[in-house]
């Protein structure tokens, strides 16, 4: 039987995930552009469509294979062989996509020139769930036929990426390349011979399992072989499981990257090209004293030291100041008023009302009234209105101020 792979649909394969690759990327350039960690992990993002498809590409033709080994049972090694190179031929085709996304997101963050390169544990990560996966479809291969061969491994495939690429210790999550995290290498290498260990049992019983009734191998030869890899397998499992989460805290640096400004917004040196648009942010924050907020000296990204006792933490999410923006908005609100009395239920959507436009006030002055990705507000809150008393001369917003904290102040019983 003819063992090549077929060139034709494999090129067609292969220009498809590159230009889906592209697209992906392109999509979501603001959530990765000059932070390495965030790009290593969007650049694999696509492994979560291509890696099972290939997969099950490969459950297919070793199913339609599989007798294979009888044509050669003269030579108890050429199975091996045979096996062993259709998984690294499609192996190198799931790795070609990959490659490709790395590339892009290299050439695209070396402008920003932002700290570090690729990190190569995520990449390491990558190629364990490209052989898990091709692993699994050659076993399902040798064992079924037909249309269930790969339809089967489409399915466990994906929850193959869902075990490997569960960061949380519960839900999957592919984009979760913060600087503040990193890699746990026990987790790592627990994974790796894990994935050997699926890759060994796979190839074993493709090349033992249709040879256990020819002359020249023994019973005994297959149970060995079956039961040597199924142990490996085992023990490989339970150190996986007992290893931890993918994910670990990162070690704080010594030297954060801070904006130097009377209020300090500090960052991971990952986002230090963040520091001019974080500057004007502080200076936006600063001059909220002046409408007789309290506000804090201090803003840290989380995971790093603070550098203050009432310092707020934040998280850059989506590549967007934003949603950090919102929760900084929350925290000086909360911190300048306070409730003295329950709020009676007649007055509390009064309250909620004066709150909430407040809070949208604070966002909207702080980000110098640029408009949220997010559409509306919250119920009986006109935003737009809202942002265009944040774009309103400095007397009409003290004055609308004033009114909103007043009325807080009334209704709260302070």
């Amino acid at each position: 039987m003819n063992k090549r792979l077929p060139l034709t649909p494999i090129i067609l394969i292969l220009l498809t995930c590159i230009i889906e690759i592209v697209i992906i990327l392109s999509r979501t350039r603001e959530t990765w552009i000059g932070v390495w960690p965030q790009a290593t992990i969007v650049a694999q993002l696509p492994l979560s469509i291509t890696a099972p498809i290939w997969a099950s590409y490969l459950a297919q033709i070793t199913s339609r294979n599989r007798l294979i080994a009888f044509t050669h049972a003269s030579n108890s090694h050429r199975p091996t062989i045979i096996h062993l190179t259709r998984l690294l031929k499609v192996m190198v085709m799931s790795i070609i996509p990959l490659l490709s996304g790395l590339l892009y997101v290299s050439f695209s963050n070396m402008p920003t020139h932002g700290d570090g390169f690729i990190w190569w544990s995520y990449v390491c990560l990558a190629l364990c769930e490209i052989l898990g996966t091709l692993s699994i479809a050659l076993l399902i291969g040798t064992l079924a036929s037909g249309w269930f061969a790969p339809v089967v491994t489409l399915f466990i495939s994906y929850l193959w990426l869902v075990v490997s690429w569960d960061f949380s210790g519960s839900t999957i999550s592919l984009v979760s390349g913060y600087p503040s995290t990193t890699i746990n290498p026990i987790k790592l290498i627990t994974l790796t011979f894990l994935v050997f260990a699926m890759c060994g049992i796979a190839l074993t019983v493709a090349t033992l399992l249709p040879l256990r009734q020819k002359a020249w191998i023994t019973k005994t030869k297959f149970n060995v072989g079956i039961s040597f890899s199924l142990i490996c397998l085992v023990v490989a499992s339970i150190a996986f499981s007992l290893s931890g989460t993918m994910q670990q805290r990162r070690p704080a640096p010594s030297q954060s990257a801070c904006t130097n400004t009377t209020i300090t917004i500090c960052v991971w040196p990952e986002n230090r090209h963040r520091l001019p648009e974080l500057t004007n942010l502080a200076e936006n924050i600063a001059n909220l004293t002046t409408y007789g907020f309290q506000v804090p000296s201090n803003m840290t990204e989380r995971g790093l030291k603070p550098q203050a006792t009432n310092s707020i933490p934040f998280s850059i999410k989506g590549g967007s100041t934003w949603f950090f923006t919102e929760d900084w908005a929350d925290k000086i609100l909360d911190q300048s008023t306070k409730i003295c009395a329950k709020i009676p239920d007649k007055k509390f959507d009064q309250y909620f009302i004066a709150y909430n436009s407040l809070r949208m006030w604070l966002t909207y002055h702080i980000q110098d009234g640029k408009k949220s990705p997010l559409q509306g507000g919250p119920p009986g809150i006109d935003a737009e209105k809202i942002r265009k008393i944040s774009l309103s001369p400095q007397k009409e917003q003290h004055q609308w101020v004033k009114t909103q904290l007043q009325v807080l102040h009334d209704v709260s019983g302070c």
